[in-house]
């Protein structure tokens, strides 16, 4: 991680009656919100600087890998900046569940 991040690692909720996120997505993707409430504070994405995927390591038996996580950097509407992302589904034991994280906040001004 960035040393100008704090990692925060807790849950998000997608604002149910929020449109989602002017971002085209590819079909099974998740649907990035345009609101979220974290900490009882909602926040409006405003922007998405990055965006990757993480995936499985290759089971022996499989042709392929799974995506685990969808990643987003975003920028809110009060300049808050902000890793978050979407877990497709969890391992057998994990503590995290299926749904949107917030990962970790940018802190100072922006890399140019």
């Amino acid at each position: 991680m960035d040393p100008r991040e704090r990692l925060i690692s807790e849950p998000i909720a997608p604002v149910p009656d929020a449109e989602p996120a002017d971002r085209p997505h590819a079909m099974g993707e998740p649907v990035l919100p345009s609101r979220f409430r974290f900490r009882d504070t909602e926040f409006r994405v405003d922007g998405v600087l990055e965006a990757w995927k993480s995936y499985s390591p290759r089971a022996a038996n499989t042709r392929g890998r799974y995506v685990r996580r969808h990643w987003y950097r975003i920028r809110t509407d009060a300049g808050r900046r902000y890793t978050i992302y979407f877990v497709r589904t969890t391992s057998t034991g994990a503590r995290k569940e299926k749904g949107w994280w917030i990962y970790s906040e940018a802190l100072g001004d922006p890399a140019p």
